[in-house]
């Protein structure tokens, strides 16, 4: 580009100089590479950025922009980046991504669904390989003995994820054998 400037009203008074305007690099072959979180209960999710350009600086949800390519201390949830050259505002990648907590453990109640008249009623068993275990009546053991009703329970496993079982109903029927 060519730059005159001149003294106002007049026609002989002027400078010339040349200048060139370099565009940014726009950052190209965006990358994301996300880690899920180990555990319900801990933000330990990372997404590693990697794109190809120079001089490069990533920014997590619109949050400020960062040398690093890595983010850390992450929960499950949608995550937006932005990559851009250092120092430019407007041209930019961007991309999304998603962590997700561990699968929620499901219990599974097993047990006869029935019990005779005049027993103490019919065992419930929660399964194995749960951290805790807390059912509809208050009581926080894997199995329970149970009369006529509803029943439902909550376990937590070792990464701190909860789950519910599908109801589970139980019922006394009558013992019809002759004495």
């Amino acid at each position: 580009y060519n730059i005159e400037v001149r003294e106002k009203n007049t026609t002989n008074c002027t400078a010339v100089s040349a200048t060139g305007i370099n565009a940014p690099n726009l950052p190209h072959s965006l990358l994301i590479l996300p880690t899920d979180p180990s555990s319900c209960i801990v933000d330990d999710g990372s997404i590693t950025v990697n794109a190809t350009g120079v001089e490069l600086e990533y920014s997590l949800d619109n949050g400020p922009f960062q040398s690093s390519n890595v983010f850390t201390g992450l929960g499950a949830g949608q995550y937006g980046i932005s990559v851009r050259e250092v120092g430019t505002l407007f041209c930019s990648i961007t991309g999304m991504t998603e962590l997700f907590d561990p699968l929620p453990p499901l219990p599974n109640i097993t047990g006869n669904p029935t019990y005779l008249q005049g027993t103490p009623g019919s065992q419930l068993d929660a399964g194995p390989g749960f951290a805790n275990y807390f059912w509809s009546t208050g009581e926080i053991t894997r199995t329970i003995l149970a009369t006529e009703g509803i029943y439902t329970v909550t376990v937590i496993d070792a990464n701190g994820c909860e789950g519910i079982s599908n109801p589970f109903e139980v019922m006394e029927i009558e013992d019809t054998e002759d004495p």
